[in-house]
């Protein structure tokens, strides 16, 4: 699409509202780039235009509310048909013609005037219908794939690896259903539209700022890298429509504030952890390669990790308790794992179907795995 511009041609700013708005509904499933966002924040800051983008909007959401005039009656068409000749029938042999009798000027008129409407607003009426969700759009990446999108109100989203997201955008809802892997938001301020973030039994809520999403497991945490959210049970947003999921327990956990370079997670039903304090570039360092960890078992950092490496990690029942504390990157994953030898009672070693196997040390080995090449060394 073109740029819309003529910030002052008040003739032609209509076309070019009627143009945005087909952009905007497109957006649904081809996001808008940075530039087209700009040029957006550009036109729209004139009140001609402005006002021109929101009559297009109006008479959008107005065509649904029109309804086809009733037609007339045989004897309003015979009484009309008497009217305009002066005089009654005295022989009919048949009933008139009911477009004879039509009286063609009214009706020429209101024609007229549907005809000029469809075709001033055809662009807006193909793309447009803010009484009606958009249908979800599907997002996803692959293993150790970053990939950022556009969303039609500016915000973006990052999407890590292995991560699938829903988007659903309709009249005044911007609710993102995260289904796996980790994302950062950065939201466009709307007070009147709150952003929401679906993952697991909770929701994440906000208004304009910029926050990231993990889920690895049954566990959710959220860092706020700047801004405030709001955490809360999804059950609780009986105003957002979508989705619902009949099979989520009853979730008795409290809501949480969380402010700039603050993380809480949640897992399962009735489980929260408190509100902490780390470091605001927590939320977004992973963007770089480099992945934080807190007294993190085992079983959350294998799961994590595996979204960024080519070789399927299995990991002991046995071993899934051990914390791990540091720092992990994303290009040195396979002399991490090897290195967990050094740091805990494990073995690491690869099975038969060519998977990473971590296990509790076993002095006497055993014939189904065998060791990993040696590694470059801890980092």
């Amino acid at each position: 699409m073109s740029r819309p511009e003529g910030l002052g041609r008040e003739a032609d700013c209509y076309e070019e509202a009627a143009a945005w708005h087909a952009r905007w509904r497109e957006a649904a499933s081809s996001a808008l780039s940075a530039v087209e966002v700009d040029r957006w924040a550009d036109w729209s800051r004139s009140p001609t235009n402005k006002a021109a983008y929101d009559a297009v909007e109006f008479v959008s959401r107005a065509r649904f509310a029109l309804k086809a005039p009733p037609l007339p009656t045989a004897e309003e068409l015979a009484a009309d048909l008497s009217d305009e000749e002066g005089v009654q029938p005295e022989h009919t042999t048949a009933p008139p013609s009911r477009l004879a009798a039509i009286p063609w000027r009214p009706v020429a008129f209101v024609a007229l005037a549907a005809a000029a409407a469809a075709i001033a607003f055809t662009p807006v009426m193909r793309w447009l219908d803010r009484d009606r969700a958009a249908p979800g759009h599907v997002v996803s990446t692959g293993a150790g794939e970053l990939k950022q999108i556009t969303l039609r109100d500016g915000s973006r989203v990052t999407l890590g690896a292995k991560t699938e997201l829903s988007v659903q955008y309709g009249p005044c809802q911007r609710t993102i259903l995260l289904n796996s892997g980790e994302a950062l938001f950065t939201v466009a301020h709307d007070p009147r539209c709150p952003f929401i973030v679906i993952a697991g039994h909770g929701a994440i809520t906000a208004v304009g700022t910029e926050f990231s999403v993990r889920r690895t497991l049954d566990r959710v945490t959220v860092h706020v890298a700047e801004g405030a959210v709001n955490v809360q049970p999804r059950d609780a947003l009986t105003s957002v429509p979508w989705p619902k999921d009949s099979d989520v327990p009853t979730i008795t956990w409290p809501e949480a504030k969380l402010a700039q370079g603050q993380e809480v997670s949640y897992r399962g039903n009735d489980s929260r952890s408190p509100v902490e304090s780390e470091d605001a570039r927590v939320a977004t360092e992973w963007l770089d390669g480099r992945r934080e960890y807190h007294h993190e078992p085992l079983s959350y950092l294998i799961a994590d990790i595996n979204r960024y490496f080519d070789e399927p990690i299995e990991l002991d029942r046995d071993v899934g308790d051990l914390q791990f504390t540091g720092l992990v990157y994303e290009s040195q994953i396979k002399e991490f794992v090897q290195d967990l030898e050094v740091i805990f009672p494990v073995t690491v070693a690869r099975t038969r179907a060519n998977h990473i196997l971590i296990r509790l040390r076993d002095p006497s080995g055993s014939p189904d795995t065998e060791p990993l090449p040696e590694s470059r060394g801890a980092q």
